[in-house]
């Protein structure tokens, strides 16, 4: 029986059904493991024989980029996964008998406790009913080893059809291009997973090295194929990118596929959009990020047809009781936090929230310099005044007002991008490589991130430049034409994680002031 759990007072808006066209109004906007092959189309045909007959539309609901953001966080306004659960059981489309929960990938990198328990992720998302999940580009920030461990021990399974093994030029053989599911009342859902062509570009290049991204269609014409011959009532395409996006694959799949075809919309992330829109005859919907949003599509079996869609935040669930909430997930984020302390103070606090674009863009690069001074390096030991760069992009949380703790200074730099120093840089070549400051800060590629060891950066002088080995990209260091060889003997592969903690809890500052920091040179 489907379940009528709509609470009016709660969701911040409706999506009204509509028979015979699509629904344009705006928005404000516990699985198991399959034992199916992940080689090709796998398919979950255990509910096959039940008595339930079909409905006439079922429901997929999605969620993208929550980037290890499993916990409630009040600060930033993240539900986490409980109360994610609980959203998306209370919308009025739910149906536990023929609705399915999907992800479009980025799940793990970004979260203190996903970092430090590898599994734990997915082991919540089972409980959410995540029913399969598009690779996303920061999946690979810990190594396709890691991809291919977690892969095996996932209660669902991992999506790709177009990451190509270019050993082989072949789709990789770890992940399943698709994927078929049948839920209770005999709905069989049909997934296709694709990461976004031009993303390898956002993965540490040692990372990613021997693989390609396609952008060719006959990978997803494969699918589709296997899919419509397996019986799928409805197929959805899961691809880790977004319609903004410039490589223009979203939109190339809307204007390629339509109805006609068997696709009946299009599930989206990458670029932490809350999103709803048609690409040419297709929905295609996004869930914003950090577990603040989901989104869903219902569609008519009959037709293919969508009847309404959007995307739905879940932010109004933040203040819901943990005794409201599925245990199962209470229980495994508790021992975690637990486990690795990680909400207890550091006796160091912030007297303001200290913001991506206008305290941190100094206090990461200051975090770097103090590290680089424990090795050694910069004026005060008898060298080069230290210069640090570090990139915004790579910033991805505010440091709330208060007390740190481990989890909310990991989730300002969560990426395990190690320091590196490179010696006898002119003060010139930086800045033609820096670009000048982004008064905005609308711009990532400027990166207007930056700090020198005595606070004022001068083109006239030589520098030890201290950037991240992901802005470095190999053993030398280009700009303007020159290579600056990273001088290996002097980095210490410290990781910005663990800088950022040295810094805090080493540094004898107790309280880290806005004043201080909310200037640029």
């Amino acid at each position: 029986m489907k379940k009528r759990l709509f609470l009016s007072a709660v969701l911040v808006f409706a999506l009204v059904s509509c028979d015979n066209s699509i629904n344009l109004s705006s928005q404000n906007s516990s699985s198991s493991k399959d034992d199916s092959s992940l080689s090709s189309s796998v398919s979950n045909d255990s509910s096959s024989t039940t008595s339930y007959s079909k409905p006439a539309k079922a429901t997929i609901f999605s969620i993208n980029d929550l980037h290890g953001s499993i916990d409630k966080d009040s600060d930033l306004k993240e539900p986490g996964v409980a109360r994610l659960k609980k959203a998306i059981e209370s919308d009025s489309d739910y149906d536990p008998d023929s609705s399915i929960i999907v992800s479009a990938g980025d799940s793990w990198q970004g979260g203190y406790l996903s970092f430090q328990e590898k599994t734990i992720t997915d082991k919540v998302l089972g409980y959410l009913g995540v029913k399969a999940m598009t690779i996303g580009n920061h999946e690979w920030d810990w190594g396709v080893d890691t991809i291919k461990t977690l892969a095996s021990s996932s209660p669902f399974p991992f999506l790709a059809c177009n990451i190509i093994d270019e050993s082989t030029n072949k789709p990789v053989s770890w992940a399943s291009p698709s994927y078929s599911y049948a839920t209770n009342s005999g709905v069989k859902f049909g997934l296709i997973g694709a990461i976004g062509p031009g993303e390898e570009s956002d993965i540490l290049s040692t990372y990613v090295k021997g693989y390609t991204f396609s952008s060719s269609l006959s990978y997803i014409d494969t699918e589709l194929a296997k899919l419509k011959k397996d019986g799928c009532d409805l197929i959805y395409l899961v691809v880790h990118d977004g319609v903004s996006n410039t490589n223009g694959y979203v939109t190339s799949l809307g204007n390629h596929y339509s109805y006609a075809d068997g696709i009946s919309g299009i599930i989206g992330g990458h670029t932490h959009t809350s999103d709803r829109q048609m690409v040419n005859s297709l929905p295609y919907v996004q869930a914003g990020c950090n577990s603040k949003y989901y989104s869903k599509i219902t569609s008519y079996l009959d037709s293919k047809k969508v009847n309404n869609y959007g995307t739905v935040s879940a932010e109004s669930y933040l203040d819901v009781q943990d005794s409201e909430l599925d245990q199962n997930i209470i229980s495994a984020i508790n021992t975690a936090n637990t486990t690795y302390q990680a909400n207890e103070s550091m006796n160091v606090d912030f007297d303001y929230t200290f913001r991506r674009y206008y305290e941190l863009n100094k206090w990461v690069p200051d975090s770097m310099i103090f590290n680089a001074k424990s090795y050694g390096w910069g004026k005060a030991s008898g060298g080069n005044e230290i210069m640090a760069v570090h990139n915004l992009g790579g910033i991805r949380a505010n440091i709330p007002a208060g007390y740190a703790t481990r989890k909310k200074l990991f989730k300002t730099n969560p990426f395990n991008n190690t320091i590196v120093v490179i010696k006898d840089v002119s003060g010139s070549s930086i800045r033609k490589w820096i670009g000048q400051d982004d008064s905005s800060k609308s711009n990532t590629t400027k990166y207007d991130c930056y700090d020198t060891e005595t606070g004022a950066f001068s083109t006239s002088n030589t520098y030890d430049l201290i950037t991240i080995n992901f802005l470095s990209l190999s053993d030398y260091f280009s700009i303007s034409g020159t290579q600056y060889p990273l001088k290996q003997a002097d980095n210490k592969e410290v990781t910005m994680p663990d800088a950022i903690i040295n810094y805090v809890t080493n540094s004898g500052i107790k309280t880290f002031k806005k004043a201080e920091y909310s200037v640029i040179n």
